[in-house]
């Protein structure tokens, strides 16, 4: 059986991006089954286009996605700031004790969120329907002055958005 892989138009931007090696991006690691191939939906509107009111439309949608369909959903914002702009709709973890109460109520079934992590981009393990719906509502800036400069320059150009995808 043919494994599917992602489309990438460029893989320069995998390489300069993650420092991956050349060869190893022409061989990805892939799963001997396809359980689980598109189960999961994640959102990152701002690193496609900018659109009015896409704050507004994918408030409607975690909530949707969590109290409707009943499925897992989760905010990921690189700061408390911008986590500030999902309070309407989610439960926001301002500091670590809450992320990991969350986090296992999502593992257990006993809330679907929304919920809103601030900074938590380490490894979190919600299989299934603990999280269907991943929302990365805005990126985190890079901590060199060379990489704010690079954000800065290139914010919104195609190719510093394909090296972030």
């Amino acid at each position: 059986m043919e494994k599917p892989l992602a489309t990438i138009s460029d893989h320069s931007a995998i390489i300069r991006t993650f420092d991956a090696d050349y060869n190893s991006v022409g061989k990805p690691i892939t799963s001997n089954s396809l359980a689980g191939l598109s189960e999961r939906m994640i959102l990152a509107p701002e690193l496609i286009f900018p659109m009015e009111r896409i704050q507004q439309i994918l408030q409607n949608i975690a909530k949707w996605m969590a109290d409707e369909q009943k499925e897992g959903t989760v905010i990921l914002t690189p700061s408390k700031q911008t986590a500030k702009l999902w309070q309407n709709v989610a439960t926001f973890a301002d500091n670590t004790d809450k992320v990991a109460i969350y986090v296992k109520e999502l593992q257990d079934g006993k809330s679907r969120g929304p919920f809103v992590l601030s900074n938590s981009y380490s490894v979190i393990d919600l299989p299934d329907s603990s999280c269907r719906l991943l929302i990365i509502s805005g990126l985190p800036f890079g901590s060199s002055e060379y990489e704010q400069h690079r954000a800065n320059t290139f914010a919104g150009a195609s190719g510093f958005s394909s090296a972030l995808a």
